[in-house]
């Protein structure tokens, strides 16, 4: 239950081989408690009351998680189990053999009765739309009955040794539940020579062994589940930028943004002297103090959702107005729009769920990529730059904030298995470091253009930059050091090692970062020249 649905699950999430084998791993684990608890069930002398309550303990947690899917399961799976050593509950082993009694008294049947109404009740509770988590539930728990039932034979039954060991071997999932049921005997047996006592506390001390790896494993992924952290109180700023450009491009949605791609200049100044005054109202929005107001519930099914068309809206709409300045030949205004898509990432992410960051980091690169393309940017256009966008990324809000309020969301919005601890942290840290990488490659470029351009030559070091053309040095955000930079005959090389963290020297990926290649400073402001 916990390995099945990986494909579906997790298709848009980068899962390691060890996390892979980690899911298999409580799979396989779940299946040996139940069926140990199972056995118990037959075996034990307790009442029968006493019995089933136990069951119910140890399977309650699942009920407030709640998992109700793997709750059916561990129950139907201990519900086979019983049905098949119910008749021959009678046995034991020091008899040499088992007296079969093929019959229920009627305490029985109204158990089974009393078990089959529980998992009725939650079977209902599972949504009905699940027909394959429904034949999932049923294939993993008749595979769990299998697999126990095969372990007590291979514990308790006669036969060959050669068929003993070929059975061993195709069940090997069953050999853990064998050693447990040997060291269970073993350890209450009656023994009084000191190699027998010896090898009474060696079981014992196996069974411990083997009771912790066993049992312990799903109390620990699932009690953390079971207590949710509380949903933190925000208070909403107002009036709220996010709300506000969130309004303006519903506005927009009634426009149809040309595409800058093939739109004449013509077209693009239209639709800019039409909504100009929107655009005048966007630019004054992000001024604003912002906060995302999250309802934590599923985004994906969250009335927020429609907001994302609405800042898109507002993207492509200031994305417009700065390629008609380009054309234009009105360098400051362009820098404006480019550096207001910037802008925008801060006041539709701060305060959000990472999905909010995805979507303002889309635009972010937007304008940053447009900042690049852009050619013959007077110096003081440059220092707006540098300041503008070293204030935008050092006001950033922390990537384990926002994870907080995303486990929070997790937590009281998806189902157990959303929520599993293999949520591949790594890759969300690098599309949180990308963005930063690019643009402090960027700012740093543009600050040694404009060193060069009033010395004459490239600076030695980037500390020769401080404070006079940056406030500070920028580290790699993949590594926390500086970005590197090396002066070179022909000019400079500066770049940030990527996401693998390896300096491959500089060697250039592509300007949104690959996987194993480095981040290069590859933009027009860039000079290669000689000292």
């Amino acid at each position: 239950m916990f390995s099945l649905p990986i494909l579906t699950h997790y298709q848009y999430v980068s899962i390691s081989t060890s996390e892979i084998v980690v899911l298999l791993a409580l799979d396989v684990i779940g299946i040996w408690a139940v069926g140990l608890l199972a056995v118990w069930i037959v075996r034990s002398r307790w009442p029968r009351l006493v019995r089933l309550a136990v069951l119910g303990m140890v399977l309650s947690p699942l009920i407030l998680v709640p998992a109700y899917d793997l709750l059916l399961c561990y129950s139907i799976e201990a519900l086979l189990i019983v049905a098949v050593l119910v008749p021959l509950r009678r046995r034991q082993p020091h008899q040499g053999g088992w007296r079969s009694m093929f019959q229920f008294s009627l305490s029985d049947l109204l158990l089974l009765m009393v078990a089959i109404a529980v998992l009725v009740t939650i079977a209902m509770r599972i949504p009905e739309k699940s027909v394959e988590l429904g034949v999932q539930i049923a294939v993993v728990a008749s595979l769990g009955a299998a697999i126990t039932l095969v372990a007590v034979w291979l514990t308790y039954g006669r036969a060959r040794r050669w068929v003993w060991l070929t059975v061993a071997v195709v069940c090997f999932p069953a050999v853990p539940v064998v050693a447990w049921l040997l060291a269970w005997d073993l350890s209450w047996a009656d023994r009084r020579s000191v190699p027998q006592r010896a090898a009474v506390w060696a079981a014992r001390l196996g069974l411990a062994v083997l009771s912790l790896a066993i049992f312990l494993p799903l109390p620990v992924v699932f009690w953390p589940m079971v207590f949710k952290p509380p949903i933190p109180s925000v208070t909403l700023p107002t009036p709220n930028g996010y709300v506000e450009v969130a309004q303006i491009g519903e506005r927009l949605q009634q426009a149809t943004v040309p595409d800058v791609s093939n739109a004449t200049p013509q077209a693009l100044a239209a639709f800019v002297s039409q909504y100009g005054d929107d655009l005048d109202a966007v630019r004054e929005s992000l001024k604003l103090e912002s906060c995302v107001p999250v309802d934590y519930c599923d985004p994906m099914s969250n009335p927020r959702i429609d907001t994302f068309g609405d800042i898109r809206q507002v993207a492509l709409a200031l994305y417009a107005a700065g390629q008609l300045a380009t054309l234009e030949d009105k360098p400051a205004e362009a820098v404006d729009c480019y550096l207001d898509m910037v802008r925008l990432e801060r006041t539709t992410a701060r305060g959000g769920l990472f999905v909010d960051l995805l979507v303002g980091v889309t635009f972010e690169n937007m304008g940053i990529d447009s900042i690049c393309r852009l050619q013959d940017v007077p110096a003081e256009l440059r220092c707006r730059i540098v300041n503008q966008l070293f204030e935008h990324d050092s006001n950033r809000e922390p990537l384990d904030v926002i994870l907080a309020r995303d486990t929070t969301c997790d937590a009281h919005a998806f189902p157990w298995r959303d929520r599993m601890p293999c949520d591949a942290n790594w890759s969300y840290s690098t599309y949180f470091e990308r963005p930063q990488a690019i643009l402090r490659l960027l700012v740093t470029d543009l600050a040694i253009e404009q060193y060069f351009e009033d010395h004459g030559h490239v600076p030695d070091a980037l500390d020769d930059l401080v404070p006079d053309y940056l406030p500070a040095v920028l580290d790699d955000p993949f590594t926390g050091r500086p970005l590197v930079y090396r002066h070179e005959n022909f000019g400079y090389r500066l770049y940030s090692v990527g996401p693998d963290g390896i300096d491959n020297g500089g060697f250039p990926s592509t300007w949104l970062g690959g996987s194993s290649d480095d981040f290069t400073s590859d933009n027009p402001f860039r000079l290669d020249v000689v000292d």
